[in-house]
C-alpha cells in the first residue's frame, strides 16, 4: 500500500471505507469463523500430538505451517487497514 508518489486522499479514503465494509460484512465473519475453527483444531492437534516416529514429526511440522498460514489471515487484514490509515494521513499531510 505504501508508495512514494502522492495519492489522492479521496481515493484512499474510499479504499479504506470499502475495506472496512468488507471486514464488517457477514461473508467476512463467516470466513473468519471458519478459519478460527480451523486454527482451534490445529492448535489442539499441535499441542497434544504424540510423536512416535519421524513421520509424526513431519506431519506435526505441516500442521504448524498450516496453523501459521491461518493465523496470518487476520494479521494481514489488520496490516492492510493500518496501511490505508497511514496512507491517508500521509496524503493529507502532503496536501497541506
Amino acid at each position: 500500500m505504501m508508495t512514494e508518489e502522492p495519492r489522492d486522499p479521496s481515493n484512499i479514503r474510499e479504499n479504506k471505507k470499502e475495506f472496512e465494509r468488507l471486514l464488517a460484512s457477514p461473508a467476512w465473519r463467516m470466513i473468519a469463523m471458519s478459519v478460527q475453527a480451523q486454527i482451534d483444531s490445529l492448535q489442539q492437534e499441535v499441542l497434544f500430538a504424540t510423536l512416535e516416529g519421524p513421520m509424526d514429526l513431519y506431519m506435526l511440522e505441516r500442521k504448524k505451517g498450516a496453523l501459521e498460514g491461518r493465523l496470518s489471515l487476520q494479521a494481514t487484514a489488520d496490516a492492510m487497514l493500518e496501511d490505508l490509515v497511514i496512507d491517508l494521513e500521509r496524503a493529507k499531510s502532503e496536501e497541506n
